[in-house]
């Protein structure tokens, strides 16, 4: 699990906020919580909120599988990591 947290934050915080609104939805259905109309929408706004935030913040952190670049706009590729030859991976 921590893998897949560490590998792809950005799909991570997206779901668990999916899975919340969900949960919520849910309780509400069956009557597990009533709440009224306004404090429904209130917590909604709340919980998707939150969770673009996040996925805003932490996406700005996340260095792309496909194409990626420094912070210099430089293609990332084995052969601009290191200058010598012992950076690269054996062949």
């Amino acid at each position: 699990m921590m893998n897949f947290v560490k590998a792809r934050p950005v799909l991570f915080w997206g779901s668990l906020t999916t899975i919340v609104e969900a949960v919520i939805g849910l309780l509400v259905v069956f009557e597990l919580w009533t709440p009224s109309a306004v404090q429904l929408a209130q917590v909604m706004i709340v919980v998707a909120a939150l969770g673009q935030m996040f996925v805003f913040l932490i996406q700005g952190q996340v260095t792309p599988t496909q194409n990626p670049k420094d912070d210099a706009g430089n293609m990332l590729t084995p052969g601009t990591i290191g200058n010598d030859e012992a950076d690269l991976p054996p062949i």
